[in-house]
C-alpha cells in the first residue's frame, strides 16, 4: 500500500530517526527545479506528515540532521541556501 501523503521528490535532503517515537524525520533538500525547501516531514511507517514549512530554518539543502536522545531534540546545522551560500547556524 502506498502512503496517502508524500513529500515531493528532492535531493540533498537530510533524514534522522527518533527511536523513542519510532519516527523518521526528513528536512529540506533541493526540489526538482533546484529550489531549496524548508519542509519538515515525519514518517511513521505508514504515511508521511508535514510538520512545518515556513516556521523554522530558511529553505536549505545539504545540512546534517541528527536526533539527540539525551536532550530529546532533532537538530540541524549549516546547509546551503539558494544560490549556494553556505550557512553556519544551528536549529
Amino acid at each position: 500500500k502506498f502512503p496517502t501523503h508524500s513529500p515531493f521528490d528532492r535531493n540533498g535532503h537530510s533524514m534522522t530517526y527518533i527511536d523513542s517515537l519510532n519516527l523518521v524525520c526528513l528536512f529540506g533538500g533541493f526540489m526538482e527545479d533546484s529550489t531549496p525547501s524548508d519542509e519538515f516531514y515525519t514518517w511513521d511507517g505508514f504515511d508521511w506528515s508535514l510538520i512545518s514549512a515556513g516556521s523554522g530554518p530558511s529553505p536549505i539543502a545539504g545540512t546534517p540532521l541528527i536526533y539527540d536522545s539525551h536532550r530529546d531534540r532533532v537538530m540541524l546545522f549549516g546547509g546551503t541556501e539558494n544560490g549556494g551560500t553556505p550557512l553556519n547556524d544551528t536549529w
